[in-house]
């Protein structure tokens, strides 16, 4: 019975790494997918200086270091829910906003 709850602990590990993983690379589809669009209605000038591969890896950074403050304020390990930080650097509350200016003036972030 251990060894038979060991086995299924470990698959259902893998099984979250393997879902968060997609996440991971649909998110980080739809970032490099919007700056090329971005970078296309520019005429090529917002990211002409950078090649693809620099513009993956810093997807790639950009994606993981969301994921780590996201995983790190719903944690506790950032504090999260003080005034301070959550209006200066708070994700969720970045968030929060970002919804609520979409909400009044849905023209203003497009």
């Amino acid at each position: 019975m251990p060894l038979e709850l060991i086995r299924q602990s470990r698959q259902r590990q893998l099984d979250v790494a393997d879902q968060l993983g997609a996440q991971v690379r649909e998110a980080l589809g739809l970032l490099v997918r919007e700056l090329d669009r971005v970078d296309e209605s520019l005429d090529g000038r917002y990211l002409g200086d950078y090649s693809e591969g620099e513009i993956f890896e810093a997807g790639v950074a950009f994606v993981m270091r969301l994921l780590f403050s996201l995983y790190s304020e719903e944690n506790g390990l950032l504090p999260h829910g003080t005034v301070a930080y959550d209006t200066a650097y708070g994700v969720l509350h970045l968030l929060t906003e970002l919804e609520s200016q979409h909400r009044l003036d849905p023209e203003r972030l497009h």
